[in-house]
């Protein structure tokens, strides 16, 4: 009898502070998702576009690349409106003020600190996919 070898669903990181990105793809990994770093400019668009991931995770505030922004555009493309987006803040009433319809638009607020479980949960309630046991 062979094994059957399932691909885990891919989950894009885009984060500035290099622990948190560590701490992600440890976990990520961890749980049965690929993850994969995200460049942090005004790449990131074509990049999630070409890889096309089961969900992404993206920071609110980084140098080169407005989170919000890119959240937006995701969510008008309609290729990408089905794909969970996650905003990860420690400043969430910066979204609220930016984009106060962003739950209703399939972006999710993570507040940092979260606690990794949380994320976990959110995950595996947006992503139709099963992440793939080790």
């Amino acid at each position: 009898m062979h094994a059957i070898h399932t691909i885990p669903p891919s989950v894009i990181v885009i984060d500035e502070e290099s622990m948190i990105v560590t701490m992600l793809i440890v976990a990520l990994d961890a749980a049965g998702y690929c993850p994969v770093v995200g460049p942090m400019n005004g790449s990131a668009y074509t990049f999630i576009q070409a890889h096309q991931p089961a969900a992404v995770l993206l920071d609110v505030e980084m140098p080169n690349l407005d989170g919000i922004d890119l959240a937006k555009a995701l969510q008008a493309d309609p290729a990408m409106t089905n794909l969970p987006v996650f905003l990860m803040t420690g400043a969430p009433w910066k979204l609220e003020q930016r984009f106060p319809d962003y739950a209703q638009n399939g972006v999710h607020l993570l507040t940092k600190p979260f606690m990794i479980n949380q994320l976990l949960t959110m995950l595996q309630e947006k992503i139709s996919t099963p992440p793939a046991l080790h």
